[in-house]
């Protein structure tokens, strides 16, 4: 059976914003626990080339469609270093454009399922 490498990729994503909010939380111990509850009961399904589904079990059951279409997976965010090193001057090169844009994306659909979920964190 062949991988569903963007269904993958997008799960990893998500993961990954799930663990920079639970960073931002600082000393709200309640909201951490609660994230981390809902973190764990995330199970996810294959619903389009570029949506999935999440499921959840806590804090009560619920689903989600996450549209991940703006995301910018498997595309190389080295393709154009030289353009940005010479936008930049050559100069303190701020990292991969790619990496940011897919972190703001998943970010943004990270929260959007928090809400899904009616849970309300500490910013």
């Amino acid at each position: 059976m062949p991988k569903k490498i963007l269904f993958e990729s997008a799960i990893h994503q998500l993961a990954a914003a799930g663990r920079r909010r639970l960073e931002t939380l600082g000393a709200y111990q309640a909201d951490i626990t609660t994230l981390r509850k809902f973190l764990q009961s995330l199970r996810f399904e294959v619903e389009g080339a570029r949506t999935l589904k999440a499921n959840w079990s806590f804090p009560a059951s619920g689903s989600a469609t996450v549209d991940f279409t703006d995301a910018k997976l498997y595309q190389r965010g080295d393709a154009c270093l030289a353009a940005q090193q010479k936008c930049e001057g050559g100069h303190n090169f701020s990292g991969d454009a790619v990496e940011r844009h897919n972190r703001k994306c998943f970010d943004r659909c990270f929260d959007e399922l928090v809400a899904a979920a009616a849970i309300t964190l500490h910013k």
